[in-house]
């Protein structure tokens, strides 16, 4: 599963108040006793956040869609040249000093970008869940979570340790509540492979 870039929550809803709010002075403000000069400075207040929220998040897509075509020419390339390392190993010239000088000694470890899964397991602490992943080679995971009445996954943390503490209280001060974790491996700041099995706990 792809989990593609989405603007934060409140951003969001701050996006759609400052669209309503612009639109809306322009009907109200004369009732309000603004002039027109002063309803256009009120709406550049709105229209610059505006401009600038959408600017930055073009850019983040743009910068996961440059990601996203990085990993595929790496996924595409990487088996390739994998091979053709092999091969310099059989060649008669080859010889520790040529294998140092091109970094090709040592143990080689393939990472398949398609199937790479880790494994997730939670625990209760005195401090909240104790969420614990295998990194499989890869350099950190995005952990998601549901919990009580909630129907889907949430982004919870981006985390380069596979060790990571939820800390947050129960929803609507609820005595108990079930909360489901899952966690998506993390290569080069991009999400790879399949989710993990879902960690289910009662706190």
């Amino acid at each position: 599963m792809k989990h593609k870039y989405f603007m934060p929550p409140a951003i969001a809803a701050y996006l759609l108040w400052l669209i309503n709010f612009r639109d809306q002075i322009a009907i109200k403000g004369p009732g309000l006793g603004y002039t027109g000069p002063q309803i256009t400075a009120i709406q550049l207040f709105c229209t610059l956040q505006i401009d600038a929220i959408q600017a930055a998040e073009q850019t983040a897509k743009d910068a996961e869609q440059a990601n996203s075509d990085r990993d595929a020419i790496i996924k595409t390339n990487a088996t390739a040249l994998r091979n053709e390392i092999q091969d310099i190993k059989t060649k008669t010239g080859y010889d520790e000093g040529v294998g140092k000088s091109l970094d090709i000694i040592g143990s080689e470890i393939t990472i398949d970008f398609d199937t790479v899964k880790t494994i997730a397991k939670v625990k209760k602490t005195q401090d909240g869940v104790d969420i614990k992943f295998t990194k499989e080679h890869c350099e950190g995971g995005r952990i998601y979570c549901m919990r009580g009445k909630e129907t889907e996954f949430t982004f919870l943390a981006t985390v380069t340790h596979p060790h990571y503490i939820d800390t947050r209280p129960n929803a609507d001060d609820n005595p108990s509540e079930v909360r489901k974790y899952k966690v998506v491996l993390v290569f080069h700041d991009h999400a790879v492979g399949l989710d993990s099995d879902i960690a289910e706990i009662t706190v």
